[in-house]
């Protein structure tokens, strides 16, 4: 791929299940940082824990690109696989809770990093919202700031159920070009059962 061409991210998933050479590196390169930060919001206290995830993401990617071309949105699959794969690591219980010397359990707090980040991202969604239309704006900040309901920012702004998620929705997808897929995914992830 030449440096300076625009290209859109299924062509490196179209890559990938046409058995390009490199293709699978191309995409760890391109997505991997994002990636690793999306499954430390899940695995916060082991390095190797998220090393290992990612590897098994890209095994899986390996496993299943004869499948990436039917996908309408082969990134947010890819993310979608990374989510399940964490929250499995979560199940075993292996990296959330450390067990100290007296059996009392703790949950892990966010790391300074992880905090700086995520308000980092916080920032940045509030900046691409100032570009949205005014309703999509309120209902995006409203979801943002309160995680409330689509029901309940229904009431609060007199509007049908149905619309606040139409809203969102429109809000979500030019968010996505204003920022990219490295950001979309972990700043909206509290959309995922909008």
């Amino acid at each position: 791929m030449e440096e300076g061409t625009k290209y859109d991210d299924s062509m490196y998933f179209r890559a990938l299940a046409d058995g390009v050479p490199g293709a699978l590196d191309r995409i760890d390169k391109v997505f991997g940082p994002a990636i690793d930060v999306y499954i430390r919001h899940f695995i916060t206290d082991d390095v190797s824990a998220v090393d290992s995830t990612h590897a098994d993401l890209l095994v899986k990617l390996w496993e299943q690109r004869h499948q990436i071309i039917e996908k309408e949105n082969p990134v947010k699959w890819m993310f979608g696989i990374a989510h399940k794969l964490a929250l499995k690591s979560l199940e075993r219980g292996r990296w959330y809770f450390v067990q100290l010397e007296e059996k009392h359990f703790v949950e892990h707090t966010e790391t300074v990093e992880d905090l700086v980040l995520g308000k980092e991202l916080e920032v940045r969604a509030r900046i691409a919202a100032k570009q949205l239309p005014p309703m999509e704006r309120k209902v995006f900040l409203l979801k943002l700031d309160t995680q409330l309901s689509n029901e309940e920012i229904a009431q609060r702004l007199g509007i049908s159920r149905q619309t606040v998620k139409n809203e969102l929705y429109r809000a979500r997808r030019k968010i996505e070009q204003l920022l990219g897929y490295c950001f979309v995914y972990i700043v909206l992830e509290i959309f995922k059962n909008s």
